[in-house]
């Protein structure tokens, strides 16, 4: 993808949309979920959830289009 492909785009959501619906491609991850929360315990979310071949998350390496967000 170019930046001239970006321009317009409503970051980071689009961004990241694109990136789950391309994780398994990209990545060798099977897309699970998006914005799923942690629980009550950590109160937190995953931006983009998915798991590897082996039903484990991937190496943190391959973590490029999610993010772990703790509450504000």
């Amino acid at each position: 993808m170019t930046m001239a492909a970006l321009k317009g785009w409503r970051l980071p959501r689009k961004l990241r949309c694109n990136a789950e619906a391309n994780m398994q491609t990209m990545l060798g991850v099977r897309f699970l979920a998006s914005e799923y929360g942690t629980g009550p315990v950590h109160g937190g979310r995953i931006d983009s959830l998915g798991l590897d071949e082996n039903d484990a998350p991937p190496p943190s390496g391959a973590l490029v289009a999610s993010g772990i967000r703790s509450p504000r």
